[in-house]
């Protein structure tokens, strides 16, 4: 009697087991940048899910009916599908960029799962933050947000809620910064034209992100242009830089390089040539 328990148990486990498949797949924009937290949604099963930090989905639905997805970020215009999922597939997803939004009216009866705190600039917006001397910086824009002060003036080190800056965890690409700043932190290692997107999280951020006390910076970089090739070039008082990005197999692989190098030793190093030749001269006078 227990044997066959077992194996009826056995077989309706397996059956259940293959009524579900899994599609999974990654969402990016029409230049292969991946879209972070892109909402995919599928109304037959009524389940849902959103792209992680490297536009990642995976969304399980049932085998036995006819399906419909729908892909949808804003500023992009949604892309809908309908199948019949017979077995575990990869779905790949490009969204075009639309200027043309709706009204949208978002009624709730309660906030679920919201995460305060988090403070968001765009880099373009950081672009057009005025610099003193021309050169952005991506620590400094948030300096002038609500609840983060800039502590030593010129600095770029966070003092949020009053913390000190080695009380921020600092990430790029999940990767920890120890050092993230030039110049006794005039100026920060971050080149404005190669990151994608920046968030500072203030406080209740998840457990994930322990070490720290007063905040969490994420940095996201960018994946590089699959389409077109694009460069940028900039010459500053303080910094000349130099960014290009494009593609190596055209939508498939990319590549994006950034350098910048300082100016100051084009300044100073005629300074200390004309103070060790007057150096030189007072030496020479002295012996005679």
């Amino acid at each position: 009697m227990k044997k066959i328990l077992i194996t009826i148990l056995l077989f309706s486990t397996l059956a259940s087991a293959q009524e579900k498949k899994t599609i999974s797949g990654y969402v990016t924009n029409e230049m292969g940048e991946s879209l972070i937290h892109a909402y995919i949604w599928e109304s037959a099963s009524q389940k849902s899910t959103i792209t992680n930090a490297y536009g990642f989905y995976s969304l399980q639905l049932d085998t036995k009916k006819k399906l419909h997805l729908e892909i949808s970020y804003l500023g992009y215009t949604p892309k809908d599908t309908s199948f019949v999922l017979t077995s575990s597939m990869d779905f790949d997803v490009v969204l075009h960029s639309s200027n043309d939004i709706e009204t949208v009216d978002v009624i709730a009866d309660a906030i679920v799962g919201e995460q305060h705190g988090v403070l968001k600039i765009s880099p373009k917006q950081i672009g057009n933050i005025p610099s003193l001397t021309g050169e952005v910086d991506v620590l400094k824009a948030y300096q002038l947000l609500p609840g983060i002060a800039s502590g030593i003036e010129g600095s770029n080190a966070l003092y949020v809620r009053g913390g000190s800056p080695d009380q921020n965890l600092i990430l790029l690409d999940d990767v920890q910064m120890y050092d993230v700043s030039h110049m006794g932190g005039f100026i920060s290692v971050f080149d404005e034209s190669a990151i994608k997107s920046v968030s500072v999280m203030k406080g209740a951020f998840p457990a994930q992100y322990g070490g720290r006390l007063s905040s969490v910076v994420d940095i996201r970089m960018k994946d590089g242009n699959m389409k077109t090739f694009h460069a940028e070039m900039s010459l500053s008082l303080l910094l000349s830089k130099f960014f290009i990005e494009g593609p190596l197999v055209k939508d498939k692989t990319s590549f994006m390089f950034s350098a910048r190098r300082s100016n100051i030793d084009i300044f100073t190093g005629a300074a200390m040539k004309a103070i060790y030749a007057k150096a030189i001269r007072l030496a020479t006078d002295c012996m005679m």
